[in-house]
């Protein structure tokens, strides 16, 4: 769940709403070897699938008794996530071989040295565990169907790229009010792309729904929409954050992107 903090209210998106919105962001994708190839198709749904694994999870969600706050994808335990990051694979394994390897990487991704010293022993091992068996996932899919050697090995990591490049400007957009500044990336995405001359990407608010890209890895015009709920404080405090959030109807934001 992607949660943030209103006056009243607990603003709330489905992480599979969330990447549906990157899926949508990855269908105006710029660059013509991409949009030409034979995989594009698929690059677009592993983007768009990619949090497939959260929709059990944000069905119900749980209260941090510690922050006095819904727990979101940042500070769910590891523990909990871990299993349903392999189903989520899973379950885009059985649609497409190339959307899961490329949502496997994403995964293992998240678990790089710096970003795991402070786990505990158990859960430093599930992590393990967990790497180990994406490994082999990966190395079965890629030999399977002959994706092993020097130029496949350049267009997967492009398309991952393109996937957390789409993955962080979902974020960019739900993470906050629209309008308002987002520290996180005020630096720039972390994504750089070849047809761009390898530029760091900006993103900033023209209004309450377009966001400017410089430089812009999208063709002008695009746009998407994605619902979230804004569920009452009060309601959550009274009913608990489950049903407080299955009772709060649904809202939708729509945002456009410009840029050159």
């Amino acid at each position: 769940m992607i949660v943030y903090e209103l006056d009243d209210v607990w603003v709330m998106t489905a992480q599979d709403d969330h990447a549906r919105f990157s899926g949508a962001a990855a269908g105006f994708w710029k660059d013509e070897s991409l949009t030409g190839s034979v995989l594009y198709e698929d690059v677009r749904l592993a983007i768009q699938e990619h949090d497939r694994g959260w929709i059990p999870l944000d069905v119900h969600p749980m209260w941090n008794d510690r922050e006095q706050r819904p727990y979101s994808f940042r500070d769910l335990p590891v523990g909990l996530k871990l299993p349903y990051y392999r189903q989520g694979v899973d379950e885009v394994q059985e649609r497409n071989e190339y959307a899961a390897l490329l949502n496997s990487l994403h995964y293992a991704s998240f678990f790089h040295e710096d970003r795991i010293g402070g786990l505990g022993d158990i859960e430093k091992d599930g992590v393990d565990r967990f790497l180990a068996w994406e490994q082999q996932r990966r190395g079965a899919i890629k030999a399977g169907n002959g994706w092993t050697g020097e130029e496949a090995g350049k267009d997967i990591a492009y398309h991952l790229e393109v996937l957390q490049f789409c993955d962080t400007l979902s974020l960019f957009v739900s993470l906050q009010e629209p309008g308002e500044p987002l520290r996180f990336y005020a630096g720039g995405f972390a994504e750089t792309f070849h047809f761009l001359g390898r530029q760091k990407i900006r993103a900033s608010w023209e209004d309450r729904e377009t966001v400017r890209l410089t430089p812009s890895p999208l063709v002008e015009g695009a746009s998407g929409s994605f619902r979230f709920k804004e569920v009452p404080k009060a309601s959550a405090r009274e009913k608990g954050i489950g049903a407080a959030y299955r009772e709060t109807p649904w809202r939708e934001r729509m945002i456009r992107f410009t840029g050159a």
